[in-house]
């Protein structure tokens, strides 16, 4: 990988060039020559002037061969594919370059992105100390009551001002709980507690914790009731009863299998998961540059991946993510408004369907 790195090093032509072609043979449009001198120059070329006259054309011959053998092989190592994946095609005196491999709309995007800087310590743990300022305020004024530091150490006494900073000022429930159940997760202690869901009865839960994880301004303990092939189980601390909370030291803890919480949550948007949900590709739709950039800055999940580049001449851009549909992942899409759309599958689409048409007759009434 390190190889294929130094051959992006944006800093040298050469580099800039690879990047360039790289980039365009992704977009999966014919790709010429001609195409990457007009970019790389960012101007039109002079058709007067031979492509062969242009001064990196010896760096854009190699380029081109470069990153199409790059492909190749890295297409080879992750799928076993050793057939075509970038078309070549003859228009004219020019060669177009079409790359048309479906299963992976970026197979260097590990190499291509750009190196982590090395940061000095002594900032790293400035810009760590500063960040405590994103942990939820409520929380840090729980743990911090009565203690000699208080939230207020946090802001720069020269500025008067916070230099990183959350969204969430929202007063969490429960959120008293959150020192000791660390503590016990961290002790590896089984808890019995009285759950409180809002629209069933109350339920005493026994369960093996094994994590605290935040989605949507809201924690969630995990854990499993106790046996080791069990699903994970995710329970909002909000709707836990803070006195309920008890040690069960008759009751042997369990470890988690091997990445159980990883993958729990790899495939989903936020925390919810069914016994039988079952992953898809789903296929969204952006019909303004403002939402295809939004998303492509913003993704709503690590799979996400561009499928269509936006353009001027449709009017869209697409996107494809690899999820178990949930909840969230409907909120998600709701919350984005009327300028995204899922195209597929069709259980997906009517199902976002049936909720705005749900939506539209109580506004309706």
């Amino acid at each position: 990988m390190e190889n294929r790195r130094k051959l992006f090093n944006k800093d040298s032509d050469f580099g800039k060039l690879t990047i360039l072609v790289y980039n365009e043979l992704m977009t999966r449009k014919p790709v010429t020559y001609g195409d990457i001198i007009e970019k790389f120059d960012g101007k039109k070329k002079d058709s007067n002037l031979k492509q062969t006259a242009w001064k990196h054309y010896h760096s854009l011959k190699i380029a081109f061969n470069t990153v199409k053998i790059e492909i190749k092989n890295k297409i080879k190592e992750k799928y076993g594919y050793d057939g075509v994946c970038i078309k070549e095609h003859k228009r004219g005196k020019e060669v177009t370059y079409t790359y048309i491999f479906e299963k992976d709309n970026n197979p260097l995007s590990e190499e291509i992105k750009e190196p982590k800087p090395n940061i000095p310590k002594e900032l790293y743990r400035k810009i760590c100390w500063a960040c405590v300022c994103m942990a939820p305020k409520d929380l840090l004024s729980y743990l911090f009551e009565g203690q000699k530091i208080s939230i207020d150490h946090f802001i720069s006494k020269e500025n008067k001002h916070i230099l990183f900073t959350s969204a969430n000022r929202i007063k969490q429930t429960h959120i008293d709980l959150f020192p000791n159940l660390y503590k016990y997760i961290e002790n590896k202690k089984v808890l019995s507690f009285i759950y409180e869901p809002f629209d069933e009865p109350e339920k005493k839960i026994t369960l093996h914790p094994y994590g605290l994880k935040e989605y949507n301004e809201r924690w969630f303990l995990c854990g499993c009731h106790g046996c080791k092939d069990e699903r994970m189980r995710v329970y909002p601390l909000d709707r836990i009863k803070s006195d309920s909370v008890r040690v069960k030291e008759d009751v042997t803890y369990i470890e988690p299998a091997e990445n159980l919480c990883e993958d729990y949550f790899k495939d989903i948007i936020g925390v919810t998961k069914k016994k039988h949900d079952q992953k898809c590709e789903i296929i969204l739709r952006a019909y303004s540059k403002y939402m295809f950039m939004l998303m492509k800055t913003k993704p709503l999940h690590q799979s996400q991946q561009v499928k269509i580049e936006y353009n001027d001449e449709n009017k869209y851009g697409e996107f494809t993510i690899m999820i178990m549909p949930n909840n969230e992942f409907y909120g998600r899409i709701l919350q984005m408004g009327e300028n995204l759309e899922i195209i597929s599958p069709e259980e997906v689409r009517n199902e976002i369907k049936k909720r705005t048409n749900e939506m539209a007759k109580r506004y309706n009434q």
